[in-house]
């Protein structure tokens, strides 16, 4: 199984027939001091991967949040098994969706976060959340004639 997107969102959630619904994502926290506190944060993935190579056995999932230093903040590990795909015309691949929710999370410090998912101890991807003040920009000045 390999990591065919990632995202960062306010809501994730998975429907019981494997439908993922992401809303609002995002890839920076704009906060003038810190911390920074999410009321809720979202963190969706989906693998793809051969049917054959799945066969009924299960995948390990291992999600880590770190710290603008490189600290584990947070780490969330789950055994999974991926469905057979019957709805796809091409029934020897196979996909699996994982919504991850997180509730009044604290980001102590500002800079760049970052969500690492790893399968069977392989990392398969990140992405990175930013978390600082807002960049002030100049005004916009338009010249006509």
């Amino acid at each position: 199984m390999k990591l065919d997107f990632l995202a960062i969102a306010d809501y994730v959630s998975q429907t019981p027939d494997g439908k993922l619904t992401i809303v609002g994502v995002f890839d920076a926290v704009l906060n003038p001091k810190a911390p920074a506190q999410l009321a809720t944060m979202g963190i969706a993935a989906r693998f793809r991967g051969e049917t054959k190579d799945a066969d009924g056995k299960p995948i390990k999932v291992l999600v880590k949040l770190k710290d603008p230093n490189n600290n584990i903040m947070v780490q969330i590990e789950a055994d999974l098994t991926p469905p057979p795909n019957l709805q796809a015309a091409d029934r020897s691949r196979t996909s699996l969706s994982i919504p991850f929710m997180a509730q009044n999370l604290v980001l102590p410090v500002h800079g760049t976060y970052t969500i690492e998912i790893w399968i069977n101890q392989k990392l398969e991807g990140s992405t990175n959340l930013y978390v600082g003040p807002p960049v002030q920009q100049a005004p916009v000045v338009a010249k006509v004639g």
